[in-house]
């Protein structure tokens, strides 16, 4: 403990009492540099408080607070934060991205879990130097107390006395480069090493505890083995899985399924490179969803992490959803990386490997390469860091001759960043009347996310001159909307447009006329609000929406954080729900016994049969009906979807009507696990040592059957007949500690909840009207539900 906190130094800025930049050694452990910087809040005085009773907003281990300080005479001077004003002061694992803003008038700046408050008593000599600093801090957590019906109370008392002073001025080593403020790391999560033999150990346990049925301590050995293969370097883990898959620790094959079932939730560099090792492999390919997925939850990804997926997004065959979840994760490292993201190696070589996807001004030869360059542009918004290829892109929306949907994702892709060049462009697009309405309209969209007040005077400007219906009506109701709001997000735009006279004779009739709508609502008082919006895009040459967009944002402690956005775009249906609206012909005798599928796919076929053929796709201009759904949480796109078209749907029909699901004979034996809840939540403290609450919940589900199943005559003539025995187990664990960066202190509370069942028997309706059951108890005690 001694040995880690005097093996770096540290270098700090000190201006007028204020500390301002922190520089340290890139190697030192990160508790023990929040120990530093609780140090270095102690001697933080501004000068200006020295003489008089002040209230500031000061920035220190906690956030940025406000802090009352009172002199008194002995050159005594007392200082007092109220824990709650603390704008920044909790942390979570969770993978949320929030955008701060500021509410001077509310005292409730963070998550109201503890209500804390600290007093310092510091001494000051003539030179007005801090000779001792004594701090004491009082939380008590609300969320203990309504748990335990007691009052949790944490006091933490910290005492710095001025031991010697050195004349002259020390060398600082070149190492001593990495700039960080006073503001507390709360990726400071350790994962604790882990020796393999313990870890064999915890995996034959999982194997005992699901071998016949899933027994009650099956999902904390999940849990355990999750945690502890965190701490495993990559050849351990390489090691462990080749033992799994040769049996060698566990004579069941469900224990293979379990690791696998466990790789994304470890969320390492380690983990990482296995994972993208076996993803590699086509006997997986069942399960590369489900680790693509993981990727978004990893609270903290670094530069190496990001290195290791890069040949997966480079391979030609890249899923759509690999690329947008690393760029997610990408721009997650960026938002904490204290180097412009530009510059970083991987950043760079991640935004070549997208770049080249585009090709030259994103022209697309087929539809294969039109959602390839779509899939690309959305990952460069994810990012939000263009690099070298902002050019490209920005000519690939300027591009006529381009796809709208190619030309609306690169116009989309700078959601996340404001430079003067794209904003001039999208102005010229906005302004252009011979564009197509979708194109000014995401042109304008893409103005307001960063205007300028010159910005607003061409708006305007062109609003005045206006002639395209739907153009005019969306930018009118977004102006009105923006007038009105109530989202803190958006206090700026409104003090832009507050003086604007809006038309009133706009058409705002949503069911033909292009629009956007808002709702929000916000109390200052206690810094809580929400805002939902969506836009509704019509199109001159079609009677319905051709696309539509939903967004939900709330806003906690200062916090704005965009829960999802949901969205679509489609064009070419209108023939469709024509003839879906048109009066319904009847249908013949000779269909009566064929199944509904069956005629779904002859009708498709006929379709099909009576258009004519052609050699190759039109892609600006589809013959068939074309669209395509997104979906957004916390900001970042994480899949978009291809709405199903004729030939689809014709052959979705085919497959189930000549699918054999109906009649078959089949045994499983199988178990999953998945960690439902996994955070931890931390709380600087005025030590530098974090409170941490951490809950955990892990659920593991067994099944077990065999028998026979004949539904092709039903409900007349049908068979089930054999055995299932489902069985599951759920752990909840919450611990509250104190982690000392060494060791940790606290509390642990568990809870689980346990099922086994077997269900044995025959169910047998013959075409006499004859039904037969059965019913056997396999198992003699059936443990319907069971909480401990």
């Amino acid at each position: 403990f001694k040995e880690a906190l005097e093996k770096y130094p540290v270098l700090f800025h000190m201006e007028e009492g204020i500390i301002g930049d922190v520089r340290h050694d890139p190697s030192e452990l990160p508790w023990a540099m929040n120990v530093k910087r609780a140090i270095m809040s102690m001697v933080q005085i501004p000068r200006t408080t020295l003489d008089a009773n002040s209230i500031v907003s000061e920035t220190d281990i906690f956030g940025t607070c406000e802090t009352k300080y009172s002199p008194a005479n002995g050159g005594i001077l007392k200082k007092s934060k109220n824990l709650a004003t603390c704008l920044g002061r909790f942390g979570s694992s969770l993978p949320i991205i929030y955008t701060p803003y500021e509410s001077k008038n509310s005292p409730f700046q963070t998550i109201p879990m503890t209500n804390g408050t600290m007093d310092c008593q510091m001494v000051v000599d003539s030179n007005r130097w801090i000779t001792k600093s004594e701090c004491k801090e009082r939380e008590f957590l609300r969320l203990a107390a309504r748990g335990m019906a007691e009052e949790t109370l944490i006091t933490s008392t910290m005492v710095l006395i001025l031991q010697q002073q050195t004349p002259g001025i020390k060398p600082v080593p070149a190492t001593v480069n990495m700039m960080s403020s006073l503001k507390f790391d709360h990726s400071v999560t350790r994962v604790e090493k882990t020796d393999i033999k313990d870890v064999m150990g915890i995996l034959r346990d999982l194997c005992r505890s699901t071998a016949e049925d899933i027994r009650p301590e099956a999902s904390a050995s999940f849990s355990r083995m999750v945690a502890a293969l965190r701490g495993l370097p990559h050849e351990h883990l390489t090691q462990i899985y080749a033992k799994i898959v040769a049996g060698e620790i566990c004579f069941d094959r469900k224990m293979e399924a379990l690791y696998l079932d466990a790789l994304p939730m470890i969320g390492t560099e380690a983990s990482l490179k296995q994972t993208v090792e076996l993803m590699n492999k086509a006997e997986h390919a069942s399960r590369l969803t489900a680790w693509i997925a993981g990727l978004s939850s990893i609270s903290y990804p670094t530069e190496g992490m990001i290195s290791v997926l890069i040949p997966m997004v480079k391979k030609p065959n890249a899923p759509r959803n690999l690329i947008l979840a690393v760029t997610s994760m990408a721009h997650i490292f960026c938002r904490e990386e204290s180097r412009n993201c530009d510059e970083v190696p991987a950043i760079k070589e991640l935004q070549g490997a997208l770049t080249k996807i585009l090709s030259y001004k994103c022209r697309a030869t087929d539809i294969l390469s039109r959602n390839k360059i779509i899939t690309a542009l959305k990952g460069f918004g994810n990012l939000g860091y263009h690099g070298e290829a902002i050019n490209s892109i920005m000519e690939c929306a300027i591009a006529a001759n381009n796809p709208l949907p190619i030309r609306l994702a690169a116009i989309e892709s700078f959601r996340r960043s404001c430079t003067p060049e794209v904003q001039s462009k999208l102005l010229e697009l906005m302004k252009t009347t011979t564009e197509d309405v979708e194109i000014r309209i995401a042109s304008y969209l893409g103005v307001m996310r960063c205007p300028s007040f010159k910005d607003i005077v061409e708006v305007v400007k062109m609003v005045g001159d206006e002639q395209t219906q739907q153009v005019l009506s969306f930018i009118m109701t977004h102006l009105s909307n923006l007038q009105e709001t109530e989202s803190p997000m958006k206090m700026n735009l409104r003090s832009l447009v507050s003086s604007l006279v809006i038309r009133s004779k706009i058409d705002s009739d949503f069911r033909k006329s292009s629009q956007n709508i808002e709702w929000s609502d916000y109390s200052e008082k206690f810094n809580l609000g929400a805002t939902a919006d969506a836009n509704i895009i019509y199109h001159p040459k079609s009677f319905i929406p051709r696309s539509l967009m939903m967004n939900l944002t709330v806003d906690l402690f200062s916090h704005s954080i965009n829960l999802f956005e949901v969205g679509g775009r489609a064009e070419g249906y209108d023939h469709m729900l024509e003839s879906l609206l048109a009066p319904k012909r009847q249908i013949g005798n000779s269909h009566k016994t064929d199944s509904f599928w069956s005629r779904l796919g002859e009708k498709l076929r006929r379709s099909r049969r009576a258009s004519p053929k052609t050699t190759k796709v039109n892609i600006m201009k589809p013959n068939q009906p074309s669209g395509s759904i997104y979906f957004k949480m916390f900001g970042n796109e994480l899949a978009w979807f291809e709405l199903p078209t004729m030939d689809d749907i014709s052959n979705f029909a085919d497959g189930v009507a000549t699918n054999n699901w109906m009649s078959r004979e089949k045994q499983m034996d199988i178990a999953r696990s998945a960690m439902l809840i996994d955070t931890t939540v931390t709380v600087p403290t005025v030590t530098g040592f974090p409170f941490r609450a951490d809950i955990k919940a892990t659920v593991t589900a067994g099944l077990k059957s065999d028998g026979k199943l004949n539904l092709e005559g039903a409900p007349k003539d049908m068979l089930i007949e054999g055995f299932i025995k489902p069985s599951a187990a759920i752990d909840l664990t919450r611990v509250m500690s104190i982690d000392v960066g060494v060791a940790k202190r606290g509390i642990r509370v568990t809870s689980t909840i346990h099922t086994s069942t077997a269900l044995d028997g025959k169910v047998e309706i013959k075409p006499t009207g004859e039904i037969n059951l059965k019913y056997n108890m396999r198992q003699e005690k059936q443990e319907i539900l069971n909480l401990k």
